[in-house]
């Protein structure tokens, strides 16, 4: 006897047909609203959503990345210093310590969120600057000076 439960494969076509079949109709009750139209040039496009994931890498436009360069006052890049990142709404702490080009990154941070930013090399600490949710840039580029 045959199991009369579908298996998942046959769920997934049913699943795939059915949004073809949604599309095609969309895309004939499209043309008939607009009218008459040259068939040779009719070109459709159907997009297969994924759940929330991101296939293309993109990011989350909610989000910013903020990176940098901790140098001193000639210019050059200090190696070793500590890079504070302060949430400004919950005063959260994250730290990083600068490669070799004294060079940091923070990303996956939420645009709608202001945040205090210093670097410190010893007991030498840089100037403190803001991060405003009003500055709607996704990726900021912020050198920060240790004198």
């Amino acid at each position: 006897m045959l199991n009369s439960v579908p298996s998942r494969s046959h769920r997934l076509i049913r699943l795939v047909t059915l949004g073809l079949a949604c599309a095609a109709a969309t895309l004939h009750a499209q043309s008939a609203a607009t009218g008459p139209q040259n068939n040779n040039k009719r070109i459709a496009s159907i997009n297969f959503g994924t759940n929330g994931s991101n296939p293309e890498g993109t990011r989350n436009p909610k989000e910013r990345i903020l990176q940098g360069k901790v140098q001193d006052p000639n210019g050059k890049p200090i190696k070793g210093a500590i890079v504070y990142l302060k949430d400004k709404h919950n005063d959260s702490m994250k730290s990083i310590v600068v490669d070799d080009e004294g060079a940091y990154r923070f990303a996956q941070l939420l645009l709608n969120k202001d945040y205090e930013i210093w670097a410190q090399l010893d007991k030498k600490k840089g100037v403190l600057k803001q991060i405003s949710s009003f500055d709607d840039r996704a990726d900021i580029m912020l050198n920060l000076k240790i004198e």
